[in-house]
């Protein structure tokens, strides 16, 4: 997958899948793409999702990290794949 820097929104139903999980505020594994390489995340929690002009962010944490992933260099989500969907819009 070849990353840019604009954001490509992703599919609403996929985003339903990170505000379920945000929701739940519960220890997830997640795959990404950092810098053109795959990264997983493992025994995270999901707490929040915010957008703004540079795109939209899943933000991530656990007793090592705080992260701010882009959407859309999210690959899966507890092994519900990104790329199943159907269209990259609503």
């Amino acid at each position: 997958m070849r990353l840019t820097d604009k954001y490509q929104p992703i599919n609403c139903a996929f985003h339903d899948y990170l505000e379920h999980f945000a929701t739940l505020r519960q220890p997830i594994s997640l795959k990404y793409f950092l810098n053109g390489e795959e990264t997983k995340l493992s025994n995270v929690i999901l707490y929040d999702l915010s957008g703004g002009r540079n795109g939209e962010f899943a933000h991530l944490k656990n007793e090592e990290l705080n992260v701010k992933i882009r959407m859309d260099h999210i690959i899966s989500i507890e092994n519900i794949e990104a790329k199943s969907f159907i269209s990259n819009y609503c």
